[in-house]
């Protein structure tokens, strides 16, 4: 993380292999919210920035989380959730 009027780096810090791609801050920006994903589930955790251990916030058994963002009075967390449903589908030839 940066701070915007100097660009210096204020702190790093470590998500776990399985996050996705969608970080949202909080509106007091003291955490970060994150998707963790697996096969069969999504978890959003959120990460204080103090260096205290991340807290689970939400578990979606059966979904996948494809897009999150905080609101902006930080009141809530939005997401966009799917559920992974496959079907397989036999093609064959006919002439």
């Amino acid at each position: 993380m940066f701070i915007t009027e100097t660009l210096q780096q204020s702190q790093c810090r470590r998500l776990p292999a399985d996050t996705r791609d969608w970080i949202a801050f909080s509106a007091d920006s003291g955490s970060i919210y994150y998707v963790r994903q697996t096969r069969k589930e999504a978890t959003i955790w959120k990460q204080p920035l103090d260096r205290s251990p991340a807290v689970l916030i939400a578990n979606l058994p059966g979904k996948f989380v494809y897009r999150m963002r905080a609101s902006p009075d930080g009141a809530s967390l939005g997401l966009n959730a799917m559920m992974l449903q496959y079907q397989p589908v036999l093609l064959r030839e006919i002439r």
